[in-house]
């Protein structure tokens, strides 16, 4: 009776001590697009790829992000506000850029035994830096752009210069861009062994306002002068969404595999955005709250939502903790662990979230103040999401409560200077 009994012991202790493999995490960020511009908000466009994710996931309805791209990238990369690192807007190729000693999401996980790839647009500096560069910054792989503006058919940017790249290497190649990425992602994720980390920002539906023509002719029957143009940009993007989930389907790892779409800031011109007030590199809710989707076999449940107060900050301590990362390898950031939330446990108290540019908004799960200009607005933003009502001169208590923990929180922060519409660190 005894052998029998060790046995089983020897069978059953090693099966306790196999450990989950860690998950794959595949971060599909858009660039400029709209809330209203996806199905699952009424939009104009259809995005089935997008839709189905969100049917088979969860979706935060109050997540934010920046007003712009490059302090949205270096916070879903570094999980602190952007600010802390010199960058309040887009980098210019004289700007400093991400600081090299800044710690990122890509290189834990590399560290922890995750291959790791970047395909997109990058927009932290590197175009004279070579330091600054992904293929440098943890990403084993990159494949895409170091700058923004760039042309879909011929890879130049503003300047005129070819800026696509394979590594380090200048990418000889043709095709529109969105197409080209999607199929690089869809071959990565099909190909890679070890646990994969991959960061998908293709550059759509940023401007240049370019598709390939039929898809263009598809949304002939979108009014406006460009609004076929970028409908089909939409459309190209959920297609590129498409094929990097049918390759995770064709990999046999969709039931360990993290997947998250979001938004890098709010629509532009040519977008939808909902009944939002604002849009790209503004403020208010039309510049900075994204659609947000994540889908974690097993951990999310199909088809729900949360009100969550959420952030973009909030991804890095999320992210290293569910790949297993030991606590004291995990960088100090501005975000807080939200896998309770995507558990379905409800939602968690946090401090109150801080946005800015070259001002700030100070949000809470009742209230947001808004800097604007020399005057500063109060809106109750759970009731009021439109941000029709300020109340600033009803609720002067208010007002100044959150104007105090807003200066007292942005004290350390660096100080920027205006430079025409612009503004860099002043240090």
């Amino acid at each position: 009776m005894l052998l029998r009994l060790l046995r089983t012991l020897v069978i059953i202790f090693p099966l306790i001590g196999l450990a989950q493999p860690p998950p794959n995490i595949v971060i599909i960020m858009a660039d400029d697009m709209g809330w209203g511009d996806v199905g699952f908000h009424d939009g104009d466009v259809p995005t089935p790829h997008l839709d189905g994710l969100t049917a088979s996931g969860l979706e935060l309805e109050r997540f934010y992000v920046f007003p712009s791209c490059s302090p949205t990238r270096a916070s879903v990369l570094s999980g602190l506000l952007p600010h802390r690192l010199g960058i309040p807007a887009p980098v210019r190729p004289s700007d400093p850029g991400l600081p090299v000693d800044a710690p990122l999401l890509p290189q834990v996980l590399q560290a922890h035994g995750y291959h790791t790839a970047m395909i997109g647009k990058w927009h932290l500096g590197g175009a004279n830096n070579p330091e600054q560069r992904p293929h440098y910054r943890g990403f084993d792989q990159f494949y895409g752009s170091y700058q923004t503006g760039l042309d879909y058919f011929t890879h130049e940017g503003s300047q005129g210069t070819r800026d696509w790249w394979r590594n380090d290497e200048v990418a000889d190649e043709t095709g529109y861009i969105t197409r080209l990425q999607a199929s690089e992602g869809a071959k990565l994720i099909r190909e890679t062994e070890d646990p994969l980390f991959l960061f998908f920002a293709p550059h759509a539906p940023h401007s240049p306002i370019q598709a390939p023509a039929e898809t263009v002719a598809k949304f002939s029957h979108l009014t406006g002068p460009s609004a076929p143009t970028y409908g089909a940009m939409i459309a190209e993007f959920d297609d590129a969404v498409g094929k990097l989930l049918a390759a995770i389907t064709d990999s046999g790892e969709a039931d360990n595999t993290i997947v998250i779409f979001f938004s890098d800031n709010g629509g532009i011109r040519f977008s939808d955005i909902g009944d939002f007030r604002g849009m790209k590199n503004t403020l208010y809710e039309g510049g900075i709250r994204a659609p947000f989707v994540i889908n974690w076999p097993g951990v999310t449940n199909i088809g729900t939502h949360t009100a969550q107060l959420s952030a973009v900050m909030d991804l890095m301590p999320t992210l290293l903790t569910a790949a297993g990362v030991p606590a004291a390898a995990i960088p100090e950031s501005d975000g807080i662990d939200l896998r309770s939330v995507f558990a379905g446990e409800g939602t968690v108290q946090r401090d109150p979230i801080i946005i800015g540019n070259h001002q700030y908004v100070f949000i809470t799960s009742e209230w947001k103040l808004v800097e604007n200009g020399i005057t500063t607005e109060l809106y109750r933003i759970d009731s009021d999401p439109t941000e029709s009502t300020d109340l600033a001169a009803s609720e002067p208590e208010k007002l100044a409560e959150l104007a105090a923990q807003l200066s007292d929180r942005v004290a350390d922060l660096p100080i920027f200077e205006a430079r025409a519409q612009r503004r860099r660190r002043n240090q």
